[in-house]
């Protein structure tokens, strides 16, 4: 099985930078050639590969996507669709992450899907507020609300799957979604609004179509489980982690640790920990090699 993560990156704040650690992490523990960072100007693409090529004397691989965006309410959605699109045909399965990522151990791309795919952790979900109303808002715009299917799939649109894993796409379905994503003015729908996450509508399309079903656990956050583990007032962190037997968190890993987690994420919120979070990954990740 083969597998590529797909990044949607912008010159602005610290994206570059959490995209070099992305990218110094991948070269360590994965396979750099698989990272696709998707750009919006090749001005900015050369920029961060020469940068790639001056510290590691490697560099990720890159898209361009030359969508004009100046009216697109959803970008981050609009470019992961755009890459996944490109990369179908040579990868048995693509992930779609943020830059603020980091691996944080060995990890062979396609095998990672295959098991986060045939365990269906990517179906984990909990109770939310936050998160369950931007799946209620998806549903909505895509004019699905009364599908009685989705409704009880959702418990009446009281939970969200978003975040709580890797959001893995398997290539196989990926014709026939894109196909059911440009019907109707779907892809329209999804360009206009914020809250049709990529990740949510894929989802789903495959609930209606693919005879998924929504794992639900009696855990409630504001947004996703996994997403929340980040906040320093979150308890039970490991337990949740556990629970759901999914393969990335937002929680700083240190003990106990999870052999599970392939993948940190959401360094970005844990603002006052950035220190202690690099800090922590060179003393205790990068010394082992």
């Amino acid at each position: 099985m083969t597998g590529a993560f797909v990044i949607p990156i912008y010159d602005k704040r610290n994206d570059f930078e959490y995209g070099y650690k992305l990218t110094e992490s991948a070269i360590k523990f994965s396979s750099v050639k698989d990272l696709f960072f998707i750009f919006s100007t090749l001005e900015q693409q050369n920029k961060f590969m020469k940068e790639c090529d001056k510290r590691f004397g490697k560099r990720p691989s890159g898209i361009l996507c030359d969508i004009d965006m100046s009216r697109c309410k959803n970008p981050v959605s609009i470019k992961k669709y755009y890459a996944i699109n490109i990369l179908k045909n040579r990868y048995d399965y693509i992930a779609a992450i943020d830059c603020e990522c980091i691996f944080i151990r060995k990890t062979d791309n396609g095998t990672l899907m295959d098991e986060i795919w045939n365990t269906d952790s990517y179906l984990a979900c909990n109770k939310s507020k936050t998160g369950a109303n931007d799946v209620k808002v998806s549903i909505e715009a895509l004019g699905l609300q009364q599908n009685k299917l989705l409704l009880e799939e959702t418990e009446n649109q009281t939970i969200t799957w978003w975040f709580n894993e890797i959001p893995v796409y398997k290539s196989s379905t990926l014709n026939e979604f894109f196909s059911w994503l440009n019907d109707e003015g779907r892809y329209n729908i999804v360009f206009e609004n914020w809250s049709c996450f990529d990740y949510l509508v894929y989802v789903i399309w495959l609930v209606l179509y693919k005879d998924k079903h929504l794992k639900v656990y009696n855990f409630v956050a504001d947004c996703g489980l996994i997403e929340d583990l980040c906040n320093p007032k979150c308890k039970t962190k490991y337990k949740k982690e556990k629970a759901l037997g999914v393969h990335w968190t937002s929680r700083l890993y240190k003990m106990p640790t999870n052999s599970n987690i392939h993948l940190v994420f959401h360094l970005d919120r844990q603002a006052p920990m950035k220190i202690r979070i690099v800090n922590w990954y060179r003393r205790h990740i990068l010394r082992k090699l």
